[in-house]
């Protein structure tokens, strides 16, 4: 493909995907907020009543009623909360299959992190994205997570913790984050798509039928929405962190990944309980800010320390007078080793203020690694003949070019 197409299409993919993307998180984080900010008004006629408020914004007043569905009647209009969610997530895997998916896996292998072929990586790659909402949708379809939810969190967080490790040993650091960003955006989606909606739809249905709406479809709807609210700031949060290599190229990434998401999660429950149970939420807002400036410390990138310099010059052996007596002997050995420990220290601290240079020649043994294709856009490609590959190790004439030497 030529490569300013390339380049238009991932600039136009992410340009939709951050505005498709803004509307769905807007709407949870603006329907979380009515939830907890209804008041129930006595004065209320309707049937089904749950509470109602106030809003001022644009120059008008907003009334916003929450009525439960079965004794409502159904409006003629009815406005699903759906394709934000559904084009974030398409537009969201569109990105990830141009970016990690081509050029043999450029960005998706790190021969650092493994040795993991390019059909195994797309292969595990996806699995992390789909074989994932399999556990999490049994997982809470499951009755006992129904009726002891807590089970279900600790599983999920399992599951998230050991994804995250599991994808960080196998795969570059970017790609695993991105990875476990789409593994959690799959859920929320799939969330949408294959429980909050069709349940709702059955719900709908039922009330315009004048049946009984079951209960249980309005708490599991419920449950899934509450779920996709606290996925939402870890999964901005990796999209963000592709841009920092801190964070990724971390030697420990996969623990600055759970960390962190941990304080995103942590800051949700902050605003999502803020009214309601004020105490918890300040213990929450407490713990994502030590998490964060815990992070932040434990990322930061040590100096190194000068390697001591190792002066080859041991002590000559003393030669004792054996005219005199043993104290004067033992004072003469004392005295001769101390004057030689100074020098030595003279020395050192003279040596550790000059300049040396070094010099050499890095050779290179074996067979050439030859590195992968490129391709370029079409103004660097009609600088070169042929095809053009990667020069991660350059030889030549069995010399090594571009090397760096650690002296220690």
């Amino acid at each position: 493909m030529d490569q300013e197409l390339f380049d238009w299409l991932l600039l136009l993919a992410r340009w939709l995907h951050i505005t498709v993307g803004v509307t769905w998180i807007g709407t949870s984080i603006f329907f979380m907020w009515l939830d907890r900010s209804f008041e129930k008004n006595l004065n209320s006629t309707h049937p089904g009543h749950v509470g109602d408020l106030w809003m001022v914004h644009g120059g008008g007043f907003y009334h916003v009623e929450k009525l439960l569905m079965g004794p409502t009647k159904v409006p003629e209009k009815l406005h699903w909360f759906k394709w934000e969610s559904y084009w974030t997530w398409l537009s969201g895997m569109f990105l990830m299959t141009m970016i990690f998916y081509t050029g043999d896996g450029t960005f998706l292998l790190d021969e650092t992190v493994s040795n993991i072929s390019y059909g195994r990586a797309v292969a595990l790659s996806l699995f992390s994205i789909f074989g994932s909402w399999f556990f999490y949708d049994f997982l809470w379809e499951m009755k006992l997570t129904k009726n002891k939810p807590i089970v279900g969190h600790v599983l999920t967080l399992i599951w998230f913790a050991g994804m995250s490790y599991f994808l960080c040993q196998m795969i570059s650091g970017r790609a695993a984050y991105i990875h476990i960003g789409a593994m959690l955006g799959t859920w929320m989606t799939a969330n949408v798509f294959m429980r909050i909606i069709p349940r709702q739809v059955m719900m709908v249905e039922a009330t315009s039928r004048g049946e009984e709406v079951n209960p249980d479809f309005a708490k599991n709807a419920k449950a899934r929405s509450t779920h996709n609210t606290y996925f939402t700031l870890p999964v901005i949060f990796i999209m963000l962190s592709n841009h920092f290599p801190a964070t990724y190229g971390h030697e420990k990434n996969w623990l600055v990944l759970l960390l962190i998401s941990a304080a995103g999660a942590a800051i949700r429950e902050y605003f999502v309980k803020r009214l309601s149970a004020p105490a918890r939420s300040y213990k929450f807002a407490v713990i994502a800010v030590a998490l964060l400036v815990f992070v932040s410390i434990y990322i930061r990138e040590k100096k190194a320390e000068p390697a001591p310099i190792v002066l080859n010059n041991p002590i000559e052996n003393v030669v004792i007078d054996e005219s005199k007596d043993e104290t004067d002997a033992a004072h003469d050995v004392v005295e001769s080793e101390k004057a030689q420990i100074n020098q030595l220290i003279a020395e050192d601290q003279k040596v550790s203020n000059q300049r040396f240079i070094v010099k050499g020649t890095i050779l290179f043994e074996g067979a050439t690694p030859k590195g992968r294709k490129l391709t370029l856009p079409s103004a660097c490609a009609k600088q070169f003949k042929g095809d053009v590959y990667t020069n991660e190790v350059m030889v030549n004439q069995g010399r090594l070019q571009n090397v760096v030497v650690r002296i220690v």
